[in-house]
Order: C-alpha cells, then structure tokens, then sequence
C-alpha cells in the first residue's frame, strides 16, 4: 500500500528471565523471513525488555517504541495506523493521533461491545475491531482508496 510496517512489541519475558534479547531477535528474524515469503516486508522491530513495574518510557503504551520508530523512519504518526491486540497498543496509538485496530484474539460472541473491549467500558476505544490482521489490511487498503 506504500507504506512502511513496523513492530513494537513489549517483551517483559526477557525482564522476567523467560527469555533473553537474542532469543527475541530470532523470533523477529524468523517472522520477518515467514513474513517476507508471503510477500510482506517488515521494515522494522522494536521492543522493550522491561516489565510492567520497571515504569520504562519505552514500554507500550508510553511512547519511547513509537518515538523512536519516527526517528528512524521519519513518519508523521497522524498520518499512520496502529494495529494491535493489546490494550495498550490501542492506548498507545490513541495518545499519538493514529487510527487504531484491535485484532481480536478471543472469542467474544459480540467482540464490538464497548463493555467487552479490554473487560472495560470506554477506558480505551479502538477505532476499528476485527478479527485478523488481514481484514485489518482490507480496512486500511479501503480507507486509503477513498482518501
């Protein structure tokens, strides 16, 4: 579609010992070779190792990742999507203007419902809800054509 795509995934594992950094690089280079075979290219990965307690300005959804990403990469956030199945990658995106997605990954029988979302009522809305990263895509290629 034009544009990059980019990983930022919180990875409190490798501060929890389950893990280590090289283990997560792998991991990466692995999706990004599966990815690449598909026809995907992935641009980058960024994560943070630290856990939820360690207050990191890098983990999700505080905005070190995303900042960094925009270094690199030079992109206007505004002008992005952020897709995701976590709370705090919608949270994350909402804070630097992007039109969320959340990827269902349970089976909620009304996935859309503001009191399902997160357990939560309207603490943090998604934009968009689907159920794959390819009906994501569909969403995004959709918006584009008619912008």
């Amino acid at each position: 579609m034009g544009f990059g795509l980019i990983v930022l995934t919180n990875q409190s594992g490798v501060a929890r010992g389950y893990f280590n950094e090289t283990q997560v690089t792998a991991v990466h280079a692995r999706l990004r070779a599966r990815l690449m075979a598909e026809g995907v290219r992935l641009d980058d990965f960024y994560f943070c190792p630290h856990g939820p307690d360690d207050h990191c300005p890098c983990r999700k959804p505080r905005q070190g990742l995303l900042n960094q990403a925009r270094r690199d990469h030079n992109f206007d956030s505004g002008e992005a999507y952020m897709v995701g199945d976590k709370e705090s990658d919608i949270a994350m995106g909402k804070m630097a203007g992007m039109r969320t997605f959340l990827v269902r990954t349970d089976s909620l029988t009304d996935p859309t419902s503001p009191q399902r979302i997160f357990g939560m009522a309207n603490l943090v809305r998604p934009d968009f809800v689907v159920k794959t990263l390819v009906e994501a895509a569909l969403l995004i290629e959709s918006h584009l054509e008619s912008h």
